[in-house]
């Protein structure tokens, strides 16, 4: 637990943070050195953490010095006017106005461009042509001014690979619990696989009745490029005198009298033979030792004729099948050990699409339910003419809908059958014929991506399958909401919480683990706390919106624990239900209380009033705009004359409806059977 703190609160000058590209550098404080209020989240967030900094109160910020805010002087960037303006530290401040007032100039393209174009300007010549250097912002000065991180509602995210676990790094803690407490079991024979040592072979001797006899015994196996006569006087040569075949103690150098003995390819040699007593420990590790060292690893405790195997490697004792040691490696669907060896750890693989094959399934084989056939060349005719010929002789309707059809019989048209070679068949005759154009075009048009049929969809190979944690894999735990998965860790870690999904881990086990359960449940219970309860694990980054995006990259920031630093975040409440604004809030607020200089560009009138400074621009947008209307706390904004100031006493919301086509005419748009990403089923009437 000391150590996952302390790589939280690192105490090293200098450190390079990444976060969507922004870079800073800091010299990191823990948070009960921030001077803020200090309190349990343990309540909020459901872990056991302990005490975390939440925001100054107000009347302690009434006193800050002119050396605990940002001041900017004379900006000119884009439309502004050569304002002055000052942030505080340690405090959330909102940048409000009309659209084109100049928010985004101020924020984005001064104060972050600024910070982060001082930190590229510190580091050596070397360092800084790996990064992306800034222009210099025109304003006259600035003081005070933190290392900066930029978090943008935009989603810049391609990559295929990307989902909500890495992003926010729980995959990478799952991967370690996994590792260090993940269950393998064989799925040939069903059977726990565990790597033996001396001392368990000692352990399973100890439990035995006093007096009982045993017997070590190991495989030493005939080589290539040897003779079986050869391996029994290396056997004899080493000290051993018995060998254990079928039941019975033959000496070694009588095996030459026995038939079929030299035809073995291995010789279970006796290495051992015990007496179970008390104080026998050490004496049976080092008979162990000896059959492992012997037997290449493996051993066979052998107690009144039954045999029980044990093995060092990591492979199943029953049918001998070896596994790849639990690392966490094993359990990325990014690394070649980890992923699927079909799907190459994507979930898909590429195919012919049937939804395109078939493309209307409501028209029958008479009226080219099969598009792929429909086409006015002869061969594409002939073949069309096939298929209804074979579908009559084998008993099959020509004349109704596909969809109405019987499975096996749709199943015959597709994949093939007597006299038919089927759709799939046709496909198969083209990728033998590449090397021609129309071929290739053919094939492209109607491939798609269905799900992998050996992974089925979780990317993950079958060794990394095997390993569960409470009767569970981990792509069924990536598998889960971030809602389900709050509840589900938590039940691991062992509070008294109702899951269905799993049960708590052995008291042993959670000790080995403890500090990775309390890291997982912090992130997604400030994921669940910005309202992204929803959102799956394992939802690929690049299908999510920008503010979803911008939400998870503030969870991240708040899981580093950074603090003296300035983030920039545009617009975080974008696509935010208002129930969850309050914390999103309170969230922003435990960002600024460690000790950061929070500044968002936002409109909404709950994280304005909760903001503990605010800057508006206007009064207009573009060459009408660029200038400072207000700066000050929320009471002076509320009793200002300003847009901001009066919407906030008002709560006046003006709308003027445009239609691009006669709403009595078409009065709604509907959606029906929308079933995008986490979307069920759902019809709607907008």
């Amino acid at each position: 637990m000391q150590d996952l703190r302390a790589a939280r609160h690192p105490q090293v000058p200098g450190e390079i943070v990444h976060v969507r590209g922004a870079v800073g550098m800091r010299e990191m404080t823990p948070p009960a050195a921030c001077g803020a209020d200090v309190q349990s989240v343990e309540a909020v967030t459901g872990d056991k953490r302990g005490p975390a900094c939440q925001p100054w109160d107000r009347a302690k910020k009434e006193n800050v010095t002119s050396q605990s805010r940002i001041v900017l002087e004379g900006v000119r960037t884009h439309n502004l006017k050569g304002v002055d303006v000052s942030i505080p530290h340690a405090s959330l401040t909102a940048i409000s106005g009309v659209s084109g007032s100049g928010k985004s100039s101020l924020a984005f393209d001064t104060l972050y461009a600024e910070g982060q174009r001082r930190f590229v300007e510190s580091l050596s010549t070397y360092a800084r042509q790996f990064l992306r250097r800034m222009e210099k912002p025109p304003l006259e000065s600035v003081k005070n001014l933190l290392p900066a991180v930029a978090l943008q509602q935009k989603n810049t995210v391609k990559n295929a690979r990307s989902t909500v676990a890495t992003l926010t790094e729980i995959a990478d803690h799952l991967q370690l619990v996994f590792a260090h407490v993940g269950v393998t079991a064989c799925p040939d024979c069903g059977q726990i696989v565990r790597r033996e040592t001396a001392g368990t072979v000692s352990d399973a001797l100890s439990v035995m009745p006093e007096g009982t006899v045993a017997m070590v015994v190991a495989d030493v196996p005939v080589l290539s490029i040897q003779t079986s006569a050869q391996v029994l006087e290396e056997i004899a040569a080493d000290g051993y005198r018995r060998l254990w075949v079928d039941g019975a103690v033959i000496r070694v150098t009588d095996a030459a009298d026995v038939p079929g003995l030299l035809a073995r390819d291995s010789f279970p040699v006796i290495v051992d033979r015990l007496t179970v007593r008390a104080g026998e420990e050490l004496r049976y590790v080092e008979a162990a030792e000896a059959g492992f060292r012997v037997g290449r690893d493996r051993l066979t405790l052998v107690v009144d004729g039954r045999e029980t195997p044990f093995s060092a490697q990591f492979a199943c004792n029953d049918c001998g099948r070896s596994f790849t040691p639990p690392i966490p490696q094993l359990f990325s669907f990014n690394t070649p050990i980890g992923a699927c060896g079909t799907c190459s750890g994507f979930g898909r693989t590429a195919g012919l699409d049937m939804s395109k094959v078939v493309a209307n399934p409501r028209l029958s084989l008479e009226q080219g339910a099969v598009a792929v056939f429909e086409s006015d060349s002869k061969s594409m005719k002939a073949r069309r003419t096939r298929l209804i010929r074979a579908a009559r002789k084998a008993m099959i309707a020509t004349d109704i809908p596909f969809r109405d059809l019987p499975a096996q019989d749709r199943r015959f048209v597709l994949e093939g059958g007597k006299g038919w070679g089927g759709v799939r068949g046709y496909f198969s005759q083209l990728e033998k014929k590449r090397y021609r154009p129309s071929s290739r075009i053919m094939i492209a048009r109607y491939r798609g991506y269905t799900q992998c049929p050996d992974c089925d969809g979780c990317r993950l190979s079958q060794e990394a399958r095997c390993v569960t944690l409470s009767g569970h894999h981990v792509a069924s735990f990536l598998g889960l909401t971030v809602r389900d998965a709050r509840v589900a860790f938590r039940a691991l870690a062992g509070d008294d919480v109702e899951c269905a999904f799993c049960s708590a881990l052995p008291e042993v086990d959670r000790a080995k683990v403890e500090p990775l359960l309390e890291e997982l449940v912090y992130r997604v219970s400030y994921l669940d706390e910005v309202g992204l309860g929803y959102l799956s694990l394992d939802r690929q980054s690049r299908t999510l919106s920008g503010g979803e995006v911008q939400r998870i990259h503030l969870t991240s920031s708040l899981g580093r624990m950074l603090s003296d630093t300035l983030y920039v975040l545009d617009e975080p409440t974008a696509g935010l239900h208002a129930r969850d604004t309050e914390r999103l809030l309170a969230v922003l607020r435990r960002l600024s209380g460690i000790g950061n200089a929070v500044v968002v560009v936002e409109h909404d009138p709950d994280i304005i009033r909760g903001a503990d400074w605010v800057i508006e621009l206007g009064p207009h947008g573009g060459e009408r705009g660029g200038e400072i209307l207000f700066q000050g706390d929320v009471a002076a904004l509320e009793a200002s004359d300003t847009p901001t100031g009066r919407s906030l006493r008002e709560r006046v919301l003006k709308r003027t409806p445009t239609y691009a086509f006669d709403p009595e005419v078409h009065p709604h748009m509907s959606v029906s059977g929308a079933r995008e990403n986490n979307l069920k089923d759902v019809s709607a009437q907008i």
